[in-house]
């Protein structure tokens, strides 16, 4: 299976890390929290990209759920098990008759997807 919805509870104290402990205390990991929170309560798309390790995942996690759509699926995606032709329906539904094989509609999956590339995928 190449994505699945994974459970996410919205964050409420005592069910996630303390922002200390995935920001730390430093001037320079402030700000970025500032920004992170302003963009969490938007409703804009957001490309995390960094090295194998660095937390893309879980600040992904942090800002879906400290968003408005916290109550609703978190979903991980192996774009390397999808084909490339199906990726975007994937990824944003489709409607009945778009393509062979479309007999219904499939509307977007959810909000928030974390997107694994071939590298991360093959681990």
């Amino acid at each position: 299976m190449a994505s699945r919805a994974v459970p996410n509870v919205c964050i409420k104290p005592g069910n996630a890390p303390p922002p200390d402990i995935l920001f730390g205390r430093s001037a320079t990991m402030g700000a970025l929290r500032k920004k992170v929170d302003k963009i969490a309560a938007t409703n804009v798309p957001v490309l995390i990209q960094g090295e194998n390790g660095t937390g893309k995942e879980v600040l992904a996690r942090y800002i879906h759920a400290n968003s408005p759509f916290c109550s609703g699926p978190f979903i991980k995606v192996y774009c390397a098990a999808i084909p490339g032709t199906l990726l975007e329906s994937e990824l944003f539904g489709y409607q009945k008759g778009a393509f062979t094989g479309a007999y219904a509609r499939r509307p977007v999956r959810g909000h928030a997807v974390a997107l694994h590339d071939e590298q991360e995928s093959s681990r």
